[in-house]
């Protein structure tokens, strides 16, 4: 999986030739225990994926540079064929969730009053 910088549970399983069930149990047990590990699997719209240590190496530098879900997506969809923004969101939640990627904070903006 290492050599792939994404790749789904079912492409897994035909790879392999193994069935869908064993893989998405075993990816299921690794996504537990991912936290301290470089690598990320995401379950986004009843499917495991697999984002290689790269991949999440240049999310976290995106996202450290202030670029939005919007423009991360756009950067790194032509690399390594990410189909939507949720996944995007995915890996940024999961990323903080795991205290891997500090949570942005939005500055407030100050009514001012007339």
């Amino acid at each position: 999986m290492k050599k792939y910088h994404m790749i789904e549970d079912k492409t897994i399983a035909q790879k392999l030739t193994r069935p869908s069930e064993e893989i998405r149990e075993t990816m299921q047990k690794l996504s537990i225990h991912q936290k301290r590990n470089k690598w990320l699997i995401v379950f986004l719209n009843d499917r495991y994926i697999f984002y290689n240590k790269n991949v999440i190496r240049e999310f976290k530098e995106l996202y450290n540079e202030g670029y939005n879900e919007k423009r991360i997506f756009e950067i790194l969809k032509p690399k390594i064929n990410i189909r939507t923004r949720a996944e995007i969101k995915a890996i940024e939640d999961i990323l903080i969730h795991q205290k891997r990627l500090k949570k942005r904070e939005i500055p407030d903006k100050k009514i001012i009053r007339k």
